[in-house]
């Protein structure tokens, strides 16, 4: 019994006394920034099967006008993927820095959506168009990256 119980303890006591002696190296650190990060957001995309080609269809001929109409960024990079679970990478630089992540909805997506109503000819058909691109994905998630 004895020994079963310092096995169980024995990891949790090395887990202590990790995290006391990076806490002491990390206190003889001088505080340093980053010197001019440049923050991404990197976007995973996994259609449904069959509907990448609409999905492309639909970027190239409305979210790829409406951004050119707007003036508005575009990604940095476009990646079809050729393993692992997702089909699209798609890099956006955050031309804010991390304070882009502060606007709920920021003045280019204001833009953006005003030329994808426009090229769409409502409002409602953007809309339309919108939740016909949804429809082809599976599942999505993003991440915040250090360049």
């Amino acid at each position: 019994m004895k020994n079963l119980l310092i096995a169980l303890l024995l990891p949790s006591l090395f887990i202590l006394m990790s995290a006391s002696s990076v806490t002491a190296q990390e206190e003889e650190r001088e505080p340093t920034r980053y010197e001019n990060p440049q923050w991404k957001r990197v976007i995973l995309v996994d259609y449904k099967p069959g509907q990448a080609g609409k999905a492309r269809e639909i970027i190239r001929n409305n979210h790829a006008k409406a951004s050119e109409l707007a003036g508005t960024p575009r990604p940095e990079m476009i990646l079809t993927l050729h393993s692992g679970e997702y089909d699209l990478m798609v890099i956006w630089a955050m031309q804010g820095g991390i304070s882009d992540m502060d606007w709920e909805v920021s003045p280019n997506n204001i833009k953006w959506r005003k030329a994808m109503n426009e090229i769409a000819g409502s409002a409602e058909k953007a809309s339309e168009i919108m939740k016909e691109y949804s429809n082809c994905i599976n599942k999505s998630t993003s991440y915040i990256a250090r360049q």
